[in-house]
Formats: C-alpha cells, structure tokens, sequence
C-alpha cells in the first residue's frame, strides 16, 4: 500500500487498510490495522469503534468493551458510538442496554442510521418478548425511510399480529402512497373491515380500484352494497370484479369473489370462476365451494358428483350437508 510506504507512522493509512481488510473479511489483519492506527492516533473516534466492532464479530467480547468505552468517551452522544454500544450489549445478551441505546441510536439526524437503528430496536424487543414495542419501532424505521416499501408491510404484519388493526391498516396505506398499484389498500381495506370502519374499508378499496381495476377490491364493495341492501350496486360491482377476474388469481381472492357470486345467485359465474382452479389444485375448500356454486346454478347431480370427489376426506360444510343422506 503506497500510502503505508511513504509513511508508516501514518494513523490515516492504517485506518484504510483495515477498511480494506474488514471489506476483505480478514477480520485478524483488520484488527492489527486498527489497532496500530488507535496507537498512533487515540483521539479519533472512527478507528476505535471499527476496532470494536471487529472484535465482536470475533467473538472477544471484553476487549470490543474497552474499545466500544473508549470511543464513548470520545463522543458520548454519537449515535454511531450508541448504535455498536448497543451491537454489542446484544452479542452480551444485555437486552435492555440494547435497546436503550438503539433507541438513542434511532434519533440520530441521518434518516438512514434511524432508520436502521430502529429496525435493530424492533429485533431488540422481539427477543425480549415485547411484540407491541417491536412493531411501533419497525414503524419508526419506516418513517424514517417513507419511500421503503418494504419497511412498511414489516411494520403493517407486526401490528397486525398483535392486534393493532388501525395502526396496521395505517401502515398498508402508507405503503400504498409509495407503491399504489401494490395490495396495499386491499390489505388496508380488510383491516379496517375486521375492525368495524366499513366506510373506510370502502375508501380503501376506491383507491385500489383508482390504481387499477382489481378484482378483490371489487368483491368487497359489492359486498358490502349488498349489506346495505343496494343489490343492484352489488351486483354491478360484482360484475366488474368478474370482468376483471384474471388480474388476481390468487385462492383468497378467488375464493371471496366465488361466494359472494354465489350469495348473488350468480352461480353460474361462480363455477366458471372456481372450475380451472379446482381443477388445477384441487383445494378442498374451493372444491367445497365449487359444488356450492354448481348448486346454485341449478346442477344438482354435477354438485353432488363434486361433492363425492372429497368424499375420502373432509368434505367442507357444503358437501358434508350434501353427502349426509349418502351414509350408510
């Protein structure tokens, strides 16, 4: 290294080198790097967190400790410092230090450093078993970085699993003003339908539909027309969501848009929409549903062949009305 040549009494170039040797992986050469430029130069800070960080990553712990304190005593309120102090009272198992100090880590001015640092707060609290912090820090780490789409579905699933259905719907639309076109409004949508806010369900699922036709959200406004009585509402929506029916073949849409068909008594809308499905898969619930729906069309002896085709294993409510009389 030229550098190292022309003067080795250079703490700067030590610093590079150990750089270079960390991005290299060479954990033992770093470490000599970084400690020869802390020799040189104690007074600045870069080199003694890199040495620190090394040193945990090699597992000795005690020494990335006085490392990690020395760089503190250099900058006491540095986020940087708060965010390997922290790295390292995990490796410790020191779980509320860590936390504490991610949490310092996460106000820092640079919107990518909190952003990170939260995240690293919300696997802190995952671990100590505090789900509900977990999921309002992953939100943090999304606000920090709005434009991540990604960070918000983290942020939307975690407040969903405990039970914070605002909160996650919340999440899923400001997932969708990044990326309109996503599921992300549907999701909304059926969060705030699980939660009771059916005029904002339907907003929701305006905006999907405003993003592009799609077939789920279409289900859910006839749905929840034919609630309010407007059965002509829902079945004008119902027939869109039909229309547009190959733009999302997942099962759960499927399956939600073939039973209000068939609750519209539109049964023979509802077989063409299951058959290739059931065909393809063979999913006992859709197959249920099918034989449903091949009721409701008026071809009892095809719903009964269907429902016979399960016999073997659980049948599903429909067929298992439907097979009673064949026991025995």
């Amino acid at each position: 290294m030229e550098a190292l040549a022309l003067d080795p009494d250079d703490a700067a170039s030590w610093e590079l080198l150990g750089d270079l040797r960390s991005r290299e992986e060479r954990w033992r050469e770093a470490l000599g790097a970084y400690d020869r430029a802390t020799t040189l130069d104690g007074r600045t800070l870069r080199p003694w967190l890199q040495k620190g960080r090394v040193l945990r990553l090699l597992g000795e712990l005690d020494e990335a400790e006085e490392a990690v304190a020395h760089a503190r005593t250099l900058a006491p309120d540095d986020p940087t410092v708060a965010e390997e102090a922290a790295a390292l009272a995990t490796a410790r198992g020191k779980l509320q230090k860590a936390a504490d100090l991610y949490a310092v880590a996460a106000r820092s001015p640079d919107a990518a450093q909190r952003a990170d640092a939260a995240a690293q707060l919300a696997a802190v609290h995952e671990r100590r078993g505090d789900e509900p912090a977990a999921a309002r820090a992953l939100a943090e780490a999304a606000e920090a970085e709005p434009a991540r789409a990604g960070r918000w579905a983290r942020a939307a699933a975690a407040f969903e699993r405990v039970g914070a259905l605002e909160d996650a719907a919340r999440a899923w639309e400001r997932l969708a003003e990044v990326d309109a076109r996503s599921d992300a409004w549907e999701n909304a949508a059926l969060l705030h339908l699980r939660r009771g806010a059916v005029d904002e369900a339907m907003i929701a699922w305006q905006h999907a539909n405003d993003a592009g036709d799609r077939p789920g959200a279409w289900a859910g406004i006839a749905r929840l027309r034919l609630n309010d009585g407007d059965r002509a509402g829902a079945d004008a929506a119902a027939a869109r969501a039909f229309a547009v029916r190959r733009r999302d073949q997942r099962p759960e849409t499927v399956e939600r848009l073939a039973t209000l068909l068939v609750d519209l008594g539109r049964g023979r809308e509802a077989a063409t929409l299951l058959r290739p499905h059931v065909l393809r898969t063979g999913d006992t619930r859709l197959t249920d549903l099918f034989a449903r729906a091949q009721a409701a069309a008026g071809w009892q002896n095809r719903a009964l062949g269907t429902c016979r085709r399960l016999r073997s294993g659980d049948p599903g409510p429909f067929c298992s009305g439907m097979l009673a009389p064949d026991v025995g």
